[in-house]
Order: C-alpha cells, then structure tokens, then sequence
C-alpha cells in the first residue's frame, strides 16, 4: 500500500473487474487475488466470452483487464468491441514477451508487462478505478502517476 499514489486508496474495493486472459492458470490466479481483496471478478478465457458476460450483465461493469493476445481475437478489438456498450470503462491491457518481440506495439493506454507481481497489477486496477470514479469526500487532489509497469 506505501507505494500507491496519492489520492487512490487502498488496494481493496467493491467494484466489478472483468478479468479476459486466455492462459487458465493465469486468470485463476488473477480472479482468486481481484476476488480475495472484495472485487467481484467475471472471468473470460477468450474475447467472444467476454463479450457475451458483458452483453449479459446488466451491473456495472468499472474495469476490465485483458491480456492482448487472446486465442480468438487481440485484446485491442475486444475492448472496441466492449466500447460501443460501455464506453466509459478503463481498460489495463496485460502484455505478454511475445507481443513486445515483432508482434505491433502495445495500445496507448495502461499497460502491465507480463511477468508482473500480483501488487504491481492490483495497483493499476486501484489507480484506475481511483481516476474514473467520483471524488469522494476526504479525497486528496492528486492524479495518480502513470501505470505501465516494466
């Protein structure tokens, strides 16, 4: 927690996480850890699942965290697909060794290269959820830094 930016909060909320990552092991891990932190956590393993489970939730839906290479659609186009019914969600784009190695750049936007601590990642989720969500009384008036984590 000493090392989240001012104004941000802690790492634990109650705000819905869409979690898009196509590695199984990998995306267990990240839901059990968003979840054990009070999140609730919906899980795709590929970008037409997240797609439906976002069309089907009639919640809100604050972030969504999704790897960019997914088996049947990059990360990139799922989230301009998500956008046309959710424009306003911040997306943090998990980005992989082979994505970095010819395969395009990353999206402007938030960025967490893969491997990344646990810590590293539940702190960009805090810091954009921080920045898109309305100032609440006793809030600092700072903006959070910049999220890429390298």
């Amino acid at each position: 927690d000493d090392a989240i930016p001012d104004g941000v909060g802690g790492l634990d909320g109650d705000e819905t996480v869409l979690v898009v990552e196509g590695h199984e092991e990998l995306r267990d891990v990240l839901v059990q850890r968003i979840t054990d932190r009070g999140y609730t956590a919906l899980e795709a393993g590929c970008g037409e699942d997240a797609l439906a489970i976002a069309r089907d939730w009639n919640e809100p839906l604050h972030l969504i965290i999704t790897d960019l290479t997914l088996p049947d659609l990059p990360g990139e186009d799922l989230v301009s697909r998500l956008r046309a019914t959710r424009p306003d969600v911040p997306v943090l784009y998990l980005v992989g060794q082979r994505h970095d190695r010819g395969h395009g750049s990353a999206p402007i936007g938030s960025t967490l290269n893969k491997p990344f601590r646990i810590g590293a990642l539940l702190k960009c989720k805090r810091t954009l959820l921080a920045s898109t969500r309305e100032p609440r009384p006793g809030d600092a008036q700072t903006s959070p830094g910049p999220l890429t984590e390298h």
